[in-house]
Formats: structure tokens, sequence, C-alpha cells
């Protein structure tokens, strides 16, 4: 059985078991905009909320999700990173760009350490070759 694949099977039964309940959740809030949308006033000066995607896959990706945003009358526009979908785009793209540096890092420190640990196994089979102790290995090693 390959690592991982019980906690992955018991992960999928627990949201194939609360995917009914999730599914319904996200039809009524779906609904609920729909409904503001259809009873609002531009003299409100506030941001609707979006709906939300219905399957499992593209609500994890969906940035509404995170959006901490108050709902009252504003007195001045509509911040840009929240009516603007350019600039939500754009913030996205420098999050994406940050973790990418990120991983980077990340990787040049896992490149330095398996470069470390390559020269260290070479050094022991180099000096393994040279111990007259160790003939009976050399062929082996020399293949």
């Amino acid at each position: 059985m390959a690592l991982g694949t019980k906690l992955h099977q018991a992960t999928h039964v627990a949201i194939k078991k609360r995917a009914p309940a999730l599914m319904a959740g996200l039809q009524k809030y779906n609904n609920v905009c729909a409904t503001l949308a259809t009873m609002y006033n531009d003299k409100w000066n506030i941001p609707l909320p979006k709906t939300l995607p219905t399957e499992l896959r593209p609500l994890c990706d969906a940035s509404e999700l995170m959006e901490d945003v108050w709902i009252s009358c504003l007195t001045e526009q509509v911040p840009r990173w929240l009516s603007d979908s350019t600039v939500q785009e754009g913030i996205q793209a420098m999050l994406k760009a940050e973790q990418c540096t990120e991983e980077l890092q990340r990787l040049e420190v896992e490149a330095v350490n398996l470069s470390w640990w390559f020269g260290r196994e070479l050094a022991a089979i180099e000096l393994t070759l040279i111990r007259p102790t160790s003939a009976h290995i050399r062929v082996p090693l020399e293949q």
C-alpha cells in the first residue's frame, strides 16, 4: 500500500459524506446572492457578494472565501481591490510570485543539501576503493 493512501481514502470518504450538506449550503448562499443582486440599489454603495462555485476544486481556489468585507454604506469609493477584477488578479499574481520565490529558496537549499549528501557518498565510495581491506567489494563498486 502506498504511503498516505489510507489517509487519502479517509479524507475522500469524509468529503463525500459532507458533500450534500456543503452543496446545500452553497446553493442557499448563491440564491441569497442572486436575491441581493435583484434588490441592489446603486445609492447604497456597498459591494455585492459574489456567488461561489458549486464544485469542490474551484471552491478551494475561490478568493471570495477569504475576503473580509463589512457590509455597510461607504462614504467613499469602493476600494479597487474589492471591486476591480484586474486589481484582484494582480494581487493574486503578486502572491503567486512571492510563493514562487519562496519555493525557489526552498529548492536552492534542497539542491545544496543534495550536493553535500552526494559528495559525502562519493567520498565514502572513493575511500572504500582505495582501502586494501575492501578488495572483496571493489568490483561491484567500480561498475
